[in-house]
């Protein structure tokens, strides 16, 4: 009998756990500033520059490498810039070509970071086929 004696209070506490949902955290009130346009300009093309100049210009110093390692994390930031509402086109294909252009460019800093150059040539022309892919759907006629 005794062991049943606890049941009550069990179940009290799980009817007062289940009670409990996890607050919302606070809504953080992004603002898009910049135009679609505007973020390649600023952010993705001198990135992808970057990046795409590593084989014909290695880097030749640790600071060098740290530039593209930055220019690395501004490319893959500047795919996450693109998915923010008011600036992204669409949630499916211009959505996975954001997080294409993400996963590439962080290929892109690991190779940096294991300063390897035949990697870094392979991530370039991945970046290369993301940026295309993307704008022949959404800016015709424009070549990257």
């Amino acid at each position: 009998m005794r062991r049943f004696a606890s049941w009550p209070a069990a179940a009290a506490a799980l009817l007062m756990l289940a009670g409990c949902t996890p607050q919302e955290p606070p809504s953080i009130p992004f603002r898009v500033v910049a135009t679609s346009k505007e973020v390649m300009n600023a952010i993705t093309i001198p990135a992808s520059d970057v990046i795409w100049s590593v084989p014909g210009e290695p880097p030749a110093s640790d600071e060098a490498w740290l530039a593209v390692e930055h220019a690395a994390l501004a490319l893959a930031e500047s795919g996450n810039l693109l998915l923010m509402d008011g600036r992204a086109v669409d949630q499916e294909e211009w959505a996975r070509n954001a997080v294409a252009l993400i996963d590439a460019a962080q290929a892109a800093l690991e190779a940096a970071r294991a300063r390897d150059m035949d990697r870094m040539f392979d991530v370039g022309d991945e970046i290369y086929t993301v940026c295309e892919t993307c704008h022949r759907r959404y800016l015709p006629g424009a070549s990257s």
